[in-house]
């Protein structure tokens, strides 16, 4: 039997939610200075990604093709991860199959509905399974 709509939600979750421990794992580990540290992975996301990309680069043996890789693909699944865990979902038909679809309403800045995003299941089981490898990555350094 296929995963749940929120089955698949709950995995995404669950592999950013491990994205990020990575991500402030490797500024802890890679910066110079422990103060700043602890204050930099209390930053947005966004933000600390481009930290990390910067501290790879400096402080590691990794190429730039390979940093730009990882830091790109994390800073886009952070993105999907943002759409479906801050705004509501509504599946467009009863029966669930690959191609089934959803809608996530995107809220604009003063909390009125902005526009509407397709997803569909397929999509959402590509994210799963993108944020699960890149989740599993080892941040070698």
């Amino acid at each position: 039997m296929p995963d749940s709509l929120f089955d698949l939600i709950g995995k995404i979750m669950h592999h950013c939610g491990a994205l990020e421990f990575l991500t402030n794992n490797a500024i802890k580990t890679l910066s110079t200075d422990s103060i700043l540290a602890n204050e930099i992975v209390n930053l947005h996301f966004a933000r600390r990604i481009s930290i990390l990309r910067q501290l790879l680069q400096a402080r590691t043996t990794l190429s730039k093709s390979d940093i730009k890789s990882l830091c790109d693909e994390i800073d886009e699944i952070s993105k999907w991860r943002n759409d479906i865990a801050h705004n509501p979902i509504i599946s467009e038909q009863e029966q669930i199959t690959d191609e089934s679809s959803y809608i996530v309403v995107l809220k604009g800045t003063s909390g009125i509905i902005d526009t509407k995003k397709k997803i569909t299941r397929r999509e959402l089981v590509s994210i799963v399974n993108r944020s699960s490898k890149t989740s599993s990555t080892s941040f070698a350094y």
